[in-house]
């Protein structure tokens, strides 16, 4: 993974305060696990969806 990507994946209070910043983080994590796992879109979706709203929270305090 190049250091642009590993940037883009990584969650600031911004992004989970922006219904855009969240929706974009959430489908470049779905489309890193489903490259790195082979999962389903739809999987990856749910599990980008509850990894955000978890780190939203417990990091910053931020519901999603």
């Amino acid at each position: 993974m190049s250091e642009k990507e590993e940037k883009a994946l990584e969650l600031t209070p911004e992004m989970c305060k922006s219904f855009r910043g969240i929706r974009s983080f959430v489908l470049r994590r779905a489309h890193q696990i489903m490259r790195q796992e082979g999962v389903p879109f739809s999987d990856a979706m749910k599990r980008a969806w509850a990894e955000a709203k978890m780190s939203c929270l417990r990091e910053f305090g931020i519901p999603v």
